[in-house]
């Protein structure tokens, strides 16, 4: 009369029973690979305040899977390895932006010291030379030849 549908083989279990096998996690060597590419791409001079925190939780959580990929616990041991070594270039290419930053900020500060020193011994001279031309103005007023006041504003002040 009603035939009754065959059912489907089930599910390999592990060992020891306990279900269907179940895949080993891989999320740590994801989330090692993802940071480890985050901080290649913070490198740029706007984000470089992330690259280093960044790189060194991808630098740990790399450590971390492939320690349990060693272990048989987890897999995604290229994954972890790829993490490893961006988080690694990473920190590198932001410990070089640092000291390049540094050096340039330090030739500039040199500079501007030898700027101001320049405009200082500028001023100086300026001044010297005001103070020389008025000494040479008087001189001339003073000196043989001269006519000293003119007379008809001489007697113009008398009155």
């Amino acid at each position: 009369m009603s035939q009754i549908p065959e059912q489907p083989a089930p599910a390999p279990t592990q060992p020891g029973g306990g279900g269907p096998a179940a895949e080993l996690p891989k999320g740590l060597s994801i989330a090692a690979m993802v940071c480890g590419i985050c901080s290649l791409a913070f490198c740029i001079p706007i984000l470089n305040y992330l690259t280093l925190p960044v790189g060194i939780v991808g630098l740990v959580l790399s450590i971390i899977a492939m320690k349990k990929c060693n272990r048989g616990e987890a897999t995604g041991k290229g994954m972890a390895i790829a993490g490893l070594i961006c988080s690694i270039v990473g920190i590198a290419l932001w410990v070089v932006i640092i000291l390049i930053i540094g050096i340039i900020f330090a030739a500039a500060g040199t500079a501007a010291d030898g700027l101001g020193d320049a405009l200082k011994k500028a001023a100086e001279e300026a001044e010297k030379a005001a103070k020389e031309a008025e000494d040479a103005q008087n001189k001339a007023n003073e000196g043989p030849g001269s006519m000293g006041p003119i007379p008809m504003f001489q007697q113009n002040l008398e009155m």
